[in-house]
């Protein structure tokens, strides 16, 4: 495993040994919180099948949480715009879109909340959604998720809000980019992308 690692001096463990103030402020710093096997198993209890194979190595190296903060960072007032969390598990296998519709044969017409209440999701954008999708990646809002879709011929790439376009090859990959290059880097992809559609319509 240890794909990893780069990450690991932010986990909560790491940053309770620094000392870190109270509320922790997730605009400014990456932080990770744990994830364990059985949390795992138990979201894909509900899913019927196992998550897409780097995301579930990400959980049990370093868990969910938040990766809003270039590995560069040095100005003190810096603040990030989106929540660029990695979900935990169930909140992942809650907001499912399978492929088909759901047992009652209709899109949701109310909000969806995650079990805990502290995520939600707009009906209309999950109506909107391509099937098959796990909205594993919160860039904020209702409307603001990131996609696996685990039945593909390639799990591990990262899709755009709604399932359309690839943003990255692989999640490995999709989470490097945001530490080392630029946290919100997968606007300008989406963008670049509804443009070249764009185009082809013309």
């Amino acid at each position: 495993m240890a794909q990893y690692s780069y990450l690991k001096e932010y986990t909560a463990e790491e940053w309770r040994k620094r000392g870190m103030p109270d509320p922790f402020l997730f605009s400014r710093y990456n932080q990770f919180m744990p994830i364990k096997l059985d949390e795992i198993e138990r979201a894909e209890a509900q899913l019927g099948f196992q998550l897409p194979s780097q995301l579930r190595e990400f959980y049990l190296e370093i868990g969910s949480g938040y990766l809003v903060a270039p590995y560069n960072t040095i100005d003190e007032n810096y603040h990030f715009g989106n929540s660029n969390e990695i979900l935990p598990p169930m909140v992942v296998a809650e907001f499912y879109k399978p492929l088909g519709h759901d047992p009652c044969g209709e899109e949701p017409e109310e909000w969806l909340y995650s079990s805990d209440e502290q995520y939600v999701m707009d009906p209309d954008y999950y109506a909107c959604m391509e099937k098959d999708c796990l909205s594993f990646f919160h860039t904020g809002g209702s409307c603001g998720f990131l996609m696996l879709r685990p039945h593909s011929s390639n799990p591990n790439a990262v899709w755009d809000d709604f399932g359309e376009n690839i943003v990255e090859e692989s999640f490995e990959r999709f989470i490097w980019r945001l530490y080392y290059e630029d946290p919100a880097y997968y606007n300008d992809v989406i963008i670049a992308c509804m443009e070249k559609q764009k185009s082809l319509l013309m």
